[in-house]
C-alpha cells in the first residue's frame, strides 16, 4: 500500500510539473509582442507604453482615437489602452496594469462610456497569460468563480480555448490574423452595417419602455472612475473627460440612463476641475458615412474626430 501511495504521489507530481511546464510555454508565446491581438497587454506589462497622452475606455475608446493622427498634430506620443467590451468596474485591470508598469502620461483622455456595472469578464482569454498578476487577481477573484481553480490547477485556465491558443500562436508568423493596430488604436475601415442597425432598433424599442435611472447599477463603475481620478492627481496626470460621437439615433438607447449618468459626470468633472467635452451632438453624429454601426465610427469618422481631439490637446498641454 505504501509503495502504491508513493508511486501515485510521484506520478501526480510528474504530471503536475509537466502540465505546469506546458502552461508556462503557452503563456510565454501568448505574451509575445508579435502575438498581435494581445500585444497591447504585452506593451503594458513590459513597461513599453512610454506615452505623453493615454486614452482609456471601452470599445469606443479603442476604435475612436487614432494615435498617429493625434501625435502628428500635437507632437505628443499617444497610446490607446481602450479595451472593447469592458465596463469600468473591470477596466480597473487595464488601468492599474498601465499605472504600475509604465512611465506616467501627462494627459489621460477618459472616454467614460460603459460605467454600468458588469459581473463577467468579456473576452476572458486575453487575460489568461497574466492570470497571476496582482492587477488581474484583485478584480477577477471578485467576479470569476473559477479564478482560484485556474490559478492553482495547471493548464486548467486554457480549457475550451484550444483554437484561441492555436490562432494566437499562429499569428506570430502570420499577420493576416491581426487587427490593424497602431499603438492600441484598432482601425475599422468599413462602411455602415445595416443588419447591425436593425438589431439595434429592436433593443431601442425594448428600452423605450424603461424610464427609471438607478445609480446603484453604476456604483462599482463610478468607484473605479473616482479611483482613476485620485491616481491621476497623485501622479500629476491631467484628466480630460470625453463622450465621443455616436450616430444620433443611438441617443434613444437607454436615454433614461444617459441623462442620469451625464449629470453625475458633470458633477464629478466640476468637483475635480476636469474639462468635459461632449461630442454627442457634434456634426459627425448625423452622417452614417462616419460610422459602421450606431455606436462606433469607421476610419473616416475617426480621422475627423481625432483631429478635433488633437486640437483640444494642443490647448490643454
Amino acid at each position: 500500500m505504501r509503495k502504491f501511495i508513493l508511486k501515485l504521489t510521484s506520478t501526480t507530481v510528474v504530471i503536475y510539473l509537466l502540465l505546469s511546464g506546458l502552461q508556462l510555454i503557452i503563456d510565454f508565446y501568448l505574451k509575445k509582442d508579435s502575438c498581435c491581438n494581445n500585444n497591447t497587454w504585452h506593451h503594458i506589462f513590459e513597461g513599453e507604453v512610454q506615452a505623453e497622452v493615454v486614452v482609456l475606455g471601452t470599445s469606443r475608446a479603442e476604435v475612436h482615437y487614432d494615435t498617429q493622427i493625434i501625435k502628428n498634430i500635437t507632437g505628443l506620443k499617444t497610446y490607446n489602452i481602450g479595451l472593447s467590451g469592458t465596463h469600468y468596474n473591470l477596466l480597473k485591470i487595464r488601468w492599474k496594469s498601465y499605472l504600475n508598469h509604465n512611465k506616467k502620461a501627462k494627459i489621460l483622455v477618459l472616454d467614460y462610456n460603459s460605467l454600468l456595472d458588469s459581473e463577467s469578464l468579456f473576452n476572458k482569454f486575453q487575460y489568461l497569460p497574466y492570470l497571476n498578476t496582482n492587477e488581474y487577481g484583485e478584480v477577477a477573484k471578485g467576479v470569476d468563480k473559477d479564478y482560484y481553480f485556474e490559478k492553482f490547477i495547471p493548464i486548467y485556465k486554457y480549457r475550451g480555448y484550444k483554437m484561441n491558443v492555436y490562432n494566437q500562436i499562429k499569428s506570430l508568423s502570420n499577420p493576416d490574423f491581426c487587427s490593424n493596430n497602431v499603438n492600441g488604436y484598432v482601425e475599422n475601415d468599413i462602411n455602415w452595417i445595416q443588419k447591425d442597425q436593425l438589431s439595434f432598433n429592436k433593443i431601442i424599442k425594448r428600452d423605450k419602455a424603461k424610464d427609471i435611472f438607478s445609480v446603484k447599477n453604476y456604483k462599482k463603475g463610478l468607484a473605479v472612475l473616482r479611483e482613476i481620478i485620485r491616481d491621476c492627481k497623485a501622479n500629476n496626470i491631467k484628466v480630460i473627460f470625453v463622450e465621443s460621437p455616436s450616430y444620433y439615433k443611438s441617443s434613444e438607447y437607454m436615454a433614461f440612463n444617459k441623462k442620469g449618468i451625464n449629470s453625475i459626470i458633470r458633477k464629478i468633472s466640476m468637483d475635480n476641475e476636469i474639462k468635459y467635452y461632449n461630442f454627442s451632438k457634434d456634426s459627425l453624429c448625423f452622417d452614417k458615412g462616419n460610422f459602421y454601426n450606431s455606436m462606433h465610427m469607421n476610419k473616416v469618422g475617426v480621422g475627423v474626430f481625432s483631429k478635433k481631439i488633437a486640437e483640444i490637446l494642443n490647448k490643454e498641454k
